[in-house]
């Protein structure tokens, strides 16, 4: 019999987004009060966590993943479990997207000491955990030699274990993107083309492509090539919109693209696309 999580992925495979959410709140609902299928529930409501977390729907995408915490204390008894560890580095993550990096960074820090307590410092979970954090860092800003340290060591997790596979991509994602804030365009690029190159084989589902393809983009841009850019930022916009709608990164690309075009003398097209991307970011207000 097919897991709950199988049968979510065979419904994106085959029916559009919207009727992929009905589904998913059909089954949380159902499975809301089902004693004999607790992880299920707590499955879904994860599921959940991240779909409306991509689709920049914040407030749904905590209630779900409280759900989840809620429902796994229930469960084991204990919040000191492989499982709740993962729930709250997934609710962090989106505590990091709405910039509440406080509350981001104390979800990391009690998942990074479950995952110790358990001998898990060489588990995915654990270098994901130390990436996020990184990210977190960075975006909150000065702690630059911190944030990259975690990086680093997450990267040397995920290459030893998970060499040329998708975790390794998302440690590179990051990695890049701490190069391009310190400059370093050459190193940047390697592994963003590096990220890129990995999720190309893999099938270019991953929710991070996009981001490695910005950085090339960004890259490309500082460097003075406008129209490798320009597409970079056109190929990213339209990956996010077909896979996770308009949400604040396809805001973002539009914007990138609007820069680019002003750079390019084509005010017309650089204030059509800022226009735009004001007004999606302005729905999620």
């Amino acid at each position: 019999m097919a897991s709950i999580i199988e049968k979510i992925d065979k419904m994106y495979e085959a029916h559009t987004q919207d009727e992929v959410e009905a589904w998913m709140l059909e089954q949380r609902d159902r499975l809301q009060f089902d004693d004999a299928n607790v992880r299920d529930y707590i499955a879904v409501c994860n599921e959940l966590g991240s779909f409306y977390r991509e689709r920049s729907r914040y407030g749904e995408s905590i209630h779900n993943y409280g759900q989840a915490l809620e429902k796994t204390v229930e469960l084991f008894g204990t919040r000191r479990v492989h499982e709740y560890a993962v729930l709250l580095i997934n609710e962090a993550g989106t505590y990091r997207y709405q910039r509440d990096f406080a509350r981001a960074l104390a979800n990391y820090a009690e998942a990074q000491e479950i995952l110790e307590s358990l001998g898990l410092q060489d588990s995915y979970e654990y270098a994901s955990l130390l990436n996020n954090m990184a990210l977190t860092l960075q975006d909150k800003g000065g702690e630059p030699e911190r944030a990259l340290q975690l990086a680093t060591t997450s990267h040397s997790i995920m290459r030893r274990e998970f060499s040329g596979q998708a975790q390794e991509a998302i440690s590179l994602v990051n990695l890049a993107a701490m190069a391009l804030r310190a400059n370093d365009l050459d190193k940047a690029r390697t592994y963003a083309q590096r990220a890129v190159a990995i999720y190309d084989a893999l099938g270019k589902t991953s929710g991070h492509y996009p981001a490695a393809i910005n950085i090339e983009a960004t890259v490309a841009l500082k460097s003075g090539n406008l129209q490798a850019a320009l597409e970079g930022f056109m190929r990213s916009a339209a990956f996010t919109k077909k896979n996770f709608g308009e949400n604040r990164d396809y805001a973002s690309a539009l914007m990138n693209m609007s820069l680019v075009y002003q750079m390019m003398g084509d005010q017309k097209m650089a204030a059509e696309y800022a226009q735009r991307a004001a007004e999606i970011k302005g729905s999620f207000q």
